[in-house]
């Protein structure tokens, strides 16, 4: 097995290939509203959402600051 990342729809493209007999059509994805994210952590997120943003690119996540 590699070593290697792939995001939430390519492991769900992947596994509704593998599992058709399941009926796997979509996983549902959670989201995180942040509610006790750290002061840290939210700071951090709004500085990798605002490189991305000045780089003309959308951040690779949705947050809730």
């Amino acid at each position: 097995m590699t070593n290697r990342a792939i995001t939430l729809e390519q492991q769900q493209a992947r596994l509704t290939e593998l599992c058709p007999e399941y009926g796997v059509k979509r996983l549902p994805v959670s989201a995180n509203s942040g509610g006790r994210r750290t002061p840290s952590k939210r700071a951090l997120l709004k500085a990798i959402e605002d490189v991305c943003r000045e780089q003309g690119r959308e951040p690779p996540f949705k947050a809730a600051f």
